[in-house]
């Protein structure tokens, strides 16, 4: 008895095997009397015109009644579906009655047609409805038609027009339009994202050193709108071309040749060709051969002895003087005595000025667009100063003016992390990089470098090559003079109007050789304090930009 119910197990398994089951197809047993529908994928065809396909309907009986049921063939109502396919594009909408008479097969087909085409798409998905049956509950009266996609993902490469060189000198490109171009048409976006050679501090190659995105150069959008560095590129279904925009930076540092790599890397919904562009910058900020130019610089701004300060380089440790303690000999020797300090004490009538300023100062103010002023700042707060730029006419040095307020992109109360990727300049340590975007709304994010990228693709005062002073050059616009008056900033704020960074520390780019992860900072407050500072230090770290553009092009 066990044998033979061993071998009918056999057989019901050899017979199951034979002739297949797919009941996990069904949306469920079809134990209870009524109409079952189920899904159902088939795939899409190449070309134009449509494909027919059929899906069955089986009735389970419970009496030999005439059964009717209406069918529609409809796109998918549910909008968290992500592919949808479309009726009159994907597949023809169509709506009719089946009708099972006793004697017919308990089992139908609903035609349906679905619309052939050659673009890559995603899986779509529209359904077929039972509705309004008679003689016959529906059981299961929805089945969803998945059209498989058989087209392959477009191929996307990068491209500029032939004529643009991609070696050029830093100061002589206009902006680079980058194309990415699809070889086909798609019917879904397609992304990708630009992956760049990373400059690693700069480390020599073959052309010279890398060039450091963000820094050396400025990849922008179509609206020119700077890219975070890791946003995708999007190309909507529909087109073939994306536009990136190349902006080299004009830094005013003195550098090796750089070079840097763009390619494709593939996101969503494309693949990408082994394309690679390379570029080449020259640097332009050598000037007969030489790194350095000859830049005077200007007096003290003292026109009395009071209390004088040896500057604590010179120094192992800051030391104060009271007037009594110094010689006649000595005081003969300070800057009070010589120059332009001496003019503006002495016979201030023949200290000729091409603008204005105090003692032997001499500044002027310049716009937006790079022409002088002569206007004054309101004094309303908030208020907008109408010039952006001072130009110390004894040095031919441009320098940065700030912006009231807390917003915008030279905001006064703006800080910085120190940061200089570039190691002929960094004196051996980078800093700290923070965030990618000195982004205007958010003040804590910034890094010098950054900014200074920044300023540059603005073209501040119609000048780009702006830098981080020398400490030097830095100390070229502090008025020692305030150590013997009440004036609390050490700088004319006649024309560096508005401004409170006095109470802050300026970087240098001048790092502090014994120990390199250190930069020297002036603070121009009632007391004009020199401070090595760290780096990384981000509080009360502000920043003023110089310009020597103009003694370069004199130079020329």
């Amino acid at each position: 008895m066990l044998k033979k119910i061993g071998l009918s197990l056999v057989y019901f398994s050899l017979f199951a095997g034979l002739y297949g089951c797919s009941c996990s197809e069904k949306p469920k047993e079809q134990t209870d009397a009524g109409l079952y529908i189920a899904d159902i994928t088939v795939n899409e065809g190449d070309g134009s015109g449509t494909t027919d396909f059929s899906i069955e309907v089986n009735l389970q009986r419970e009496n030999q009644d005439t059964v009717t049921v209406n069918y529609e063939v409809v796109a998918v109502q549910n909008p968290n579906v992500k592919s949808v396919a479309s009726a009159g594009i994907d597949f023809i909408e169509n709506e009719d009655t089946l009708t099972f008479d006793p004697e017919s097969n308990d089992t139908q087909s609903i035609s349906f047609s679905v619309k052939n085409d050659d673009l890559y798409e995603h899986d779509e998905s529209f359904l077929i409805n039972l509705i309004a049956s008679s003689g016959a509950k529906i059981i299961a009266g929805e089945a969803q038609v998945t059209i498989k996609d058989n087209d392959p993902a477009p191929v996307a490469s990068l491209s500029i027009d032939d004529s643009v060189s991609t070696t050029f000198s830093e100061n002589d490109v206009d902006r680079i339009q980058i194309q990415i171009l699809l070889d086909a048409v798609s019917g879904v976006d397609a992304e990708v994202a630009i992956d760049k050679s990373v400059e690693s501090e700069n480390d020599q190659t073959t052309v010279g050193k890398t060039a450091a995105n963000r820094v050396d150069y400025l990849l922008k959008d179509a609206d020119g709108n700077l890219m975070g560095s890791n946003e995708n590129i999007v190309i909507p279904a529909g087109e073939t071309t994306a536009t990136v925009n190349l902006d080299i930076v004009d830094d005013g540092i003195t550098e090796n040749d750089e070079n840097f790599s763009l390619r494709l890397r593939d996101v969503l919904d494309v693949s990408v060709s082994s394309t690679t562009l390379d570029f080449s910058i020259m640097d332009n900020d050598l000037i007969d051969g030489l790194s350095l130019l000859s830049v005077p610089l200007n007096d003290t701004g003292l026109t009395e002895v009071n209390n004088v300060v040896i500057l604590p380089e010179h120094l192992e440790s800051e030391t104060e003087f009271a007037v009594n303690q110094l010689t006649e000999e000595l005081r003969d020797q300070m800057d009070q005595a010589f120059g332009r300090d001496a003019a503006a004490t002495s016979d201030p009538v023949t200290l000729t000025k091409t603008g204005g300023g105090r003692n032997g100062f001499d500044f002027t103010k310049l716009k937006t667009d790079g022409s002088e002023t002569t206007e004054n700042a309101p004094t309303e707060e908030g208020s907008v100063i109408p010039w952006d730029c001072v130009r110390d006419n004894n040095t031919g040095l441009v320098w940065e003016v700030k912006t009231r307020g807390n917003l915008g992109l030279r905001a006064l109360s703006r800080n910085f992390y120190w940061y200089d990727p570039n190691s002929d300049t960094n004196g051996g340590v980078a800093g700290v990089q923070g965030e990618f975007q000195c982004d205007e709304t958010d003040l804590s994010t910034c890094n010098t470098a950054y900014y200074i990228a920044d300023v540059n693709a603005n073209k501040l005062c119609g000048l780009s090559g702006w830098r981080l002073p020398t400490l030097s050059e830095l100390r070229s616009i502090v008025d020692y003079n305030v150590r013997t008056t009440n004036v609390s900033v050490a700088y004319d704020t006649d024309y560096f109007a508005g401004d409170t960074i006095g109470v802050s520390r300026v970087w240098t780019s001048t790092s502090y050789p014994p120990d390199p992860t250190k930069a020297w900072t002036i603070r121009f407050g009632q007391g004009v304090e020199e401070e090595i500072r760290d780096k990384s230090v981000f509080v009360d770290s502000a920043v003023r930009l110089v310009n020597d553009s103009l003694i370069k092009q004199a130079q020329e």
